[in-house]
């Protein structure tokens, strides 16, 4: 048998990669000593197999937050990290007991409930008195990059814009159709559409997906066909290619936004887009476009 060391990793927020450890704590009140929960480790390439695949271990050690001599582990569930949400259930991080599954996010660049999701819109009143009259509270989006942990200035939300309020100058709108029954209707997804960018008509923009509401997801590209992907550089228009999961009863007015960042020699600026739901109840597929429907936009 051959015995090989690692390193212990003092910084928790330090991943563990082959060679090294890291022992996870845990605390049952403010005014309890931390104990030890268990051992996560990454074992370090086997000599004599260095093509085989290593996965990191864990070790569950006993609980002795209630009893101090308890010596098994045994009955304890798979919850290194004490945050009652079991690693075989809905933790996604069992080494840290702010990450899992569901957790509340906030803009402050880590990602706790672990979707990978970069983007995030949030609700907010803008200064745009206009669009203050209806639902101050929601009038406005600002973008969250939970990476950075920063948040984009509160700009008036699509909605707001495209409601007699807001003045429907600015405002950008994509119409998405839906097939189905009378009661709940399905959208032909993904659908295409050509979005005019008005603020990059003289002067090119690089595009970048900055996120969408819920349900909806979206990608850019330069042709009807694709390829399509988060972001396109010196462009003057692009096409917007959104997918939309959930089912609707039939509706009218806005089914959600998605919000496009635009980059130019002038400046930032954020594109809402307000998507609506079609009237006529046929996808419209677009020839070589691999199963996609067109959708309408305007302007």
């Amino acid at each position: 048998m051959v015995v090989t060391g690692v390193s212990l990793l003092t910084d928790p927020a330090a991943p563990i990669e082959r060679g090294t450890a890291r022992t996870v704590s845990c605390s049952s009140s403010r005014d309890q000593e931390p104990w030890r929960s268990g051992v996560a480790w990454f074992p370090v390439v086997d000599p004599a197999r260095p093509e085989g695949r290593a996965h990191q271990l864990r070790l569950l050690l006993p609980d002795v937050s209630v009893d101090p001599a308890a010596t098994d582990a045994s009955a304890r569930e798979a919850d290194l990290d004490c945050d009652q949400h079991p690693a075989a259930n809905n933790d996604c991080d069992d080494l840290r007991s702010a990450y899992y599954n569901g957790a509340a996010e906030s803009c402050d660049g880590f990602d706790t409930n672990c979707d990978s999701q970069r983007f995030i819109p949030q609700g907010c009143t803008p200064t745009n008195a206009a669009c203050n009259v209806s639902n101050p509270a929601t009038a406005g989006v600002q973008i969250c990059d939970d990476t950075a942990g920063t948040l984009t200035a509160c700009t008036p939300s699509a909605a707001c814009l495209c409601s007699s309020a807001g003045g429907s100058a600015y405002c950008t709108k994509c119409t998405v159709d839906f097939t189905g029954s009378a009661a709940t209707k399905a959208a032909c997804s993904p659908s295409v559409g050509k979005v005019t960018l008005t603020a990059c008509e003289a002067t090119a923009c690089d595009v970048e997906v900055v996120g969408a509401t819920t349900g909806w997801r979206a990608f850019i590209g330069t042709a009807e066909t694709g390829p399509f992907t988060n972001r396109v550089v010196g462009v003057h228009n692009v096409y917007l290619e959104a997918k939309f999961g959930p089912m609707l009863a039939p509706t009218t007015g806005s089914i959600g936004e998605i919000y496009l960042r635009l980059t130019s020699a002038s400046g930032t600026t954020l594109m809402p887009i307000q998507m609506e739901m079609g009237a006529d109840g046929q996808c419209a597929p677009i020839p070589n476009g691999m199963g996609t429907s067109r959708m309408t936009c305007s302007p």
